[in-house]
């Protein structure tokens, strides 16, 4: 089971069953959904409830977090990372109505101080349409540097430009600005 993690407005936390409705809701925003490569559109309940189902499973290849606000519990997005190998990779969203008030570099940096306590990670990476700056500026702030830019298919909704982002050092994570 994982332990929460706490930042000074937000309070990371496992998924329940109970989060299935918001994260169903949430999520299921095609603003959200459009600009991830695992939501599926329309994104309905019973998703939401597998998916919640399929973490406690998942632990060894990735961890997801529910992020809520302090001040009202609200669950207002997710933070996870997967593991493959030496690596790991950051993926992030939030409803729409929560984006654009740091609520996505709060919870990233978090997630990064948690993969940082990990044992053998020695990079981490995450990407972001091109279309969607603002989580780039996230990444940004994180200590992220574009590694490389790339046509992907998208979805069904053909070929799209993906920016590929890196997080590491020659001997493994930077530390700087995480105390």
């Amino acid at each position: 089971m994982l332990a929460p993690l706490r930042t000074p407005r937000l309070l990371l936390r496992p998924l329940t069953e109970a989060d299935a409705g918001m994260v169903a809701q949430l999520a299921g925003e095609w603003q959200v959904a459009s600009q991830t490569g695992r939501i599926p559109y329309p994104y309905e309940l019973t998703m939401a409830v597998d998916f919640i189902r399929s973490q406690q499973d998942a632990l060894d290849r990735e961890v997801i977090f529910a992020v809520c606000r302090h001040a009202d519990g609200a669950l207002i997005g997710c933070v996870g990372a997967s593991f493959e190998a030496d690596s790991a990779e950051l993926g992030y969203w939030f409803g729409q109505a929560y984006w654009g008030q740091g609520y996505a570099t709060e919870a990233a940096q978090a997630l990064l101080f948690y993969v940082l306590s990990l044992p053998n990670i020695r990079q981490m990476t995450s990407s972001h349409l091109l279309t969607n700056p603002a989580s780039g500026r996230v990444l940004v702030k994180l200590g992220f540097t574009e590694s490389e830019r790339a046509t992907v298919n998208w979805r069904n909704e053909g070929q799209v430009e993906l920016v590929k982002y890196l997080y590491r050092t020659a001997a493994g994570f930077q530390r700087e600005g995480f105390e």
